[in-house]
């Protein structure tokens, strides 16, 4: 993470290993047309029969290249100062469901009412009107409009309501269907611009709605106003609120009121942070280790996010040293990068053992505000060799499962209200997917390559 030589020596690495394991399914294969209408044979008999005759499918000459690749990026090393050898990590049992559900809001009561006073005065001349919830990543805008979404004062006061992620892509298309989806509780095909706005009019006219458009990051005030148009008919008190990192969105959206959501306090801060670090009746553990545990909560800045990452990375985490070494890490230091970064998620992913570091890089192909089935990630990345077949009697599923938990135990990925097997991931840990994955990573996105 400190050093480019290494980083380029690494994905070299990595590149040659993935050449190797392209070569090991073509071996696979080659046996497979072998074996076809054969008894099975022993493996020293299949390996003696490929040596034997590999240079005429042209698979001997691979091995070779791949094997020289191999020794040249190991010699490499030496130049590096590099060394046999890994930290163990042994893979930590955490409870599978204590950090499934979110249960548990920290010094957001303030700012609940605030923003719900803003949301029920009648401002500006228009219809329908805009307010913006503005802070930095991992404070806690979408968590607060939530909050706010589903109050009950709130939702006895329109008539209709609806919820949209809109993340980096704005395409006006694909968020007025998700609109329109939403408002008229049915699924709705693709169509043109035209009859989407059209239909959205219809069902907004004279009626009094809520919409949030979370994660907002449009600058273009034509491509705004052009989104904007079907909701003007709604009925006077009809409201638009936009959660954005960037104070120029919120202009560009004509934001009528702006609410800046400030970090958390060092009580509500704590508090957060023990929830997720602590089992609540182990009061012996908590004493033991408050006075690093408030170190490490400082370091967290009052990001929420931050907080209950690191919390979730210590939590069945007793011993003194490993929370000193997560308190002094270098890692804390590390100035966020262009898509903010922050260290403590780094932090937390340096200390995945490596098959679940493998796993949660593998999410970087998959869009933000993507839903995660639990079986079919699980599925792709036994497909894509990343589960690793255990020595005991688990299966390859019940491995993967384990790592999926993992995931969610450490608070990167949260479940979907209500929904059994579907979760979500934040912007900024879908962000740092992308960041480890690196050279690895490539995706089509809304037209836009990465």
């Amino acid at each position: 993470m400190t050093n480019d030589s290494i980083r380029k020596w690494l994905d070299e690495l990595k590149d040659a290993v993935y050449d190797a394991d392209d070569l090991f399914d073509e071996i696979a294969a080659e046996d497979l047309k072998r074996e076809a209408g054969c008894e099975p044979r022993a493996l020293a008999c299949k390996v003696c029969s490929f040596a034997s005759d590999a240079c005429t499918s042209g698979l001997g000459d691979n091995l070779e290249k791949v094997l020289e690749r191999l020794e040249s990026v190991v010699k490499q090393r030496e130049v590096l100062g590099l060394r046999e050898g890994i930290r163990e990590r042994t893979p930590r049992a955490l409870p599978t469901t204590s950090l499934v559900e979110e249960s548990g809001i920290f010094g957001r009561e303030k700012d609940r009412k605030a923003v719900i006073e803003l949301l029920l005065s009648d401002r500006g001349e228009k219809n329908t009107s805009v307010m913006a919830i503005v802070g930095m990543g991992g404070v806690g805008k979408t968590t607060l409009s939530q909050l706010v979404f589903n109050d009950g004062v709130v939702k006895r006061s329109f008539e209709l309501r609806a919820w949209v992620s809109v993340s980096d892509q704005f395409d006006i298309c694909k968020l007025t269907a998700m609109a329109l989806e939403e408002f008229s509780s049915s699924k709705k095909e693709a169509e043109n611009l035209n009859q989407l706005q059209l239909q959205l009019k219809n069902l907004l006219t004279g009626k009094k709605f809520l919409l949030v458009l979370d994660d907002f990051w449009n600058e273009d005030f034509n491509i705004w106003n052009a989104f904007l148009v079907p909701f003007t008919y709604g009925a006077r008190g009809s409201k638009i609120i936009v959660t954005t990192r960037n104070e120029r969105v919120a202009s560009v959206a004509c934001a009528v009121s702006t609410y800046p959501l400030q970090k958390l306090q060092d009580k509500e801060s704590w508090d957060l942070f023990t929830k997720h670090a602590f089992d609540q009746h182990n009061f012996e553990v908590r004493s033991r280790l408050e006075e690093i545990g408030r170190r490490i909560v400082k370091r967290c800045d009052g990001l929420p996010l931050a907080l209950k990452t690191i919390g979730s990375l210590l939590r069945s985490e007793f011993g003194i040293r490993k929370w000193e070494i997560i308190a002094e890490s270098d890692i804390w230091d590390f100035p966020p990068g262009k898509n903010e970064i922050l260290p403590a998620l780094l932090l937390s992913y340096h200390y995945f053992p490596p098959q679940l570091k493998r796993c949660f890089a593998y999410c970087s192909v998959f869009p933000k505000d993507c839903r995660y089935e639990r079986d079919r990630l699980i599925l792709l990345w036994i497909a894509e060799g990343m589960i690793k077949q255990p020595n005991d009697s688990r299966t390859l599923e019940e491995v993967g499962d384990q790592c999926f938990c993992d995931l969610v135990s450490r608070s990167l990925l949260h479940r979907v209200s209500d929904v059994e097997s579907s979760f979500w991931m934040h912007d900024l840990v879908n962000d740092l997917a992308r960041y480890v994955a690196s050279r690895s990573f490539f995706s089509l996105d809304g037209g836009n390559a990465h």
